[in-house]
C-alpha cells in the first residue's frame, strides 16, 4: 500500500511502491533521462507505430536509485533491494516478492583495478546464488580492459556478464577485452525510448548492456515446465542454464575474437 509508512509487505522497506533509492531511503527513483533510454532497451514494447522496441515486449522493470554514489557500500546496498525481493520470492514459491532474474548496471567506473573492490565483486556471486544474472557495460572509452581494469566488468564472478558495444555490421567501439568482456550487443546508433513519448537514437555500452538484461528476461520466459521447475527448485542452477544458452549462442565473428571472450 503506497504511502501508509508501514512495511505492508515485510521485505524491510517501507512503501517501496515505484522500487527504491538507497541514498534517500524511499521509493523516489527520480526521472534521470539516460535510465529512461535504458529500460526502452530492455522493455520497449513493439508492434505499436512508435518506431522503438525492447529486446522483450512484456516484462516488469524494477527501478533502482542508487543515491550514494560509486561506493562499495552504496552499490552493495543497492543490489540488496532486488535480491532481498528474489529471496521472498524464492522463499515462498512466488507469492511474495519479485521474480528477479537479471541486473542491468550502465554505469562503472573505468579503469578500476577490481581487486579494490572485493565485497562489490564478490556480491555478484550472492546475487547468482538466488538466480539473478548480473550485466554490467563496459567503458566507452577504446580500453584493453584486460590490462586497464574496468568495474563492475572486470569482476571475474561468472554472475557479471561485461557486455560491449556493436554495430549493425557487427563491428565494434570502445572498451574490449578478450580475457574480461563476454560479448558485444548491440549499442551503436540504436534507437530507444527518450522522456515520457519520445523516441532518440544514441550510442554506448549504456544501451548494449541493458538489451542483454532484456534478452535474459525474455530467455525465462519460454514456456517449458521442466525449466521453471528447476527455476523455483534450484535457482542457481536456473540462472547457470540461461548463461550457458546465453554465452554458447552468441553469433561468433572473426572480427570480434581478439575483442570479447
Amino acid at each position: 500500500i503506497d504511502g501508509n509508512n508501514i512495511d505492508d509487505d515485510g521485505n524491510g522497506y517501507i512503501d517501496d511502491y515505484n522500487g527504491w533509492n538507497t541514498g534517500s531511503n524511499n521509493d523516489n527513483t527520480g526521472t534521470g533521462g539516460h535510465g529512461t533510454n535504458c529500460l526502452g532497451m530492455i522493455g520497449a514494447r513493439g508492434d505499436n507505430g512508435l518506431n522503438v522496441v525492447g529486446a522483450n515486449w512484456d516484462v516488469k522493470l524494477m527501478v533502482l536509485n542508487m543515491g550514494g554514489g560509486l561506493t562499495q557500500s552504496s552499490v552493495v546496498q543497492a543490489y540488496t533491494y532486488p535480491l532481498v525481493m528474489r529471496q521472498q520470492w524464492n522463499q515462498s514459491g512466488g507469492a511474495q516478492g519479485a521474480f528477479v532474474v537479471a541486473t542491468s548496471a550502465s554505469w562503472g567506473i573505468d579503469g578500476a583495478n577490481p581487486n579494490s573492490y572485493p565485497l562489490w565483486c564478490q556480491f555478484y556471486d550472492t546475487l547468482g546464488h538466488y538466480g539473478i544474472l548480473n550485466v554490467g557495460a563496459t567503458t566507452n572509452q577504446n580500453l584493453d580492459v584486460d590490462v586497464a581494469g574496468d568495474m563492475p566488468t572486470g569482476c571475474t564472478s561468472d554472475y557479471m556478464i561485461g557486455v560491449g558495444r556493436t554495430d549493425n555490421d557487427d563491428n565494434t567501439a570502445g572498451g574490449y577485452g578478450d580475457q574480461t568482456i563476454n560479448f558485444g550487443a548491440p549499442g551503436i546508433s540504436v534507437v530507444t525510448t527518450s522522456g515520457t513519448t519520445s523516441i532518440t537514437t544514441t550510442t554506448g555500452t549504456s544501451f548494449a548492456c541493458p538489451l542483454t538484461a532484456g534478452v535474459i528476461g525474455l530467455a525465462y520466459s519460454v514456456p517449458c515446465n521442466d525449466f521453471m521447475d528447476l527455476v523455483i527448485s534450484d535457482p542457481k542452477a536456473g540462472a547457470d542454464a540461461v548463461l550457458a544458452a546465453l554465452t554458447t549462442g552468441v553469433d561468433a565473428k572473426p572480427q570480434l575474437t581478439s575483442r570479447f571472450i
